[in-house]
């Protein structure tokens, strides 16, 4: 179990504080996914960590589905920045709703899915993975919503340029050929 519990640790640090800050990354978000969501519980399990048991109610940006996931582990550091080094400092009680940046960790097949939720500076809504709200209609949400709009909407320009940019002349010819072969076994 201890071993398990640092596993987890040691990928959050190493995954989310590096991979995609500023939200650019597009691969960041084949993983991650934003959540506005309920505290069902908080344990601590060593130092600065902690294990939260959050229940989604609606996603903000990502493909994860609510409604398949009435429950959710997340694992995060919590603290003092200049302490522990940690840009989220409160513990959220039970019960508080938050906006929460989770990002999918791999698990072992017969376990269920964990996440983590970054503890390094965000260049994208309030700059930290996790935050407190009074409710959906919070100012908070909308500032999230729209910052990750902003970076996505971006990655939806490039995308839509690179499929606009002319092809070189052996990827025509290769798309061309296939075309053919289709054609012919129709």
């Amino acid at each position: 179990m201890v071993t398990t519990v640092v596993a987890v640790i040691l990928a959050i640090a190493g995954s989310t504080a590096v991979k995609g800050a500023d939200g650019s990354d597009p691969q960041l978000w084949e993983s991650a996914n934003v959540l506005y969501a309920e505290v069902v519980n908080v344990q601590h399990i060593v130092g600065i960590e902690y294990r939260i048991a959050l229940r989604p109610i609606a996603t903000l940006s990502g493909t994860f589905d609510p409604a398949l996931h009435s429950e959710i582990l997340a694992y995060a550091s919590i603290g003092d920045q200049w302490i522990d080094g940690s840009l989220i400092r409160k513990v959220p009680e039970k019960g508080a709703k938050v906006v929460v940046l989770v990002e999918r960790l791999s698990s072992p097949p017969s376990q269920p899915d964990t996440y983590g939720i970054p503890n390094g500076p965000l260049n994208f809504g309030s700059g930290v993975g996790l935050i407190e709200v009074t409710g959906f209609e919070d100012p908070k949400v909308t500032e999230m919503i729209e910052s990750v709009r902003k970076i996505r909407g971006k990655q939806r320009e490039e995308a839509e340029k690179a499929k606009a940019e002319p092809k070189p002349a052996a990827e025509k010819a290769a798309e061309k050929k296939s075309e053919l072969q289709n054609s012919a076994v129709k």
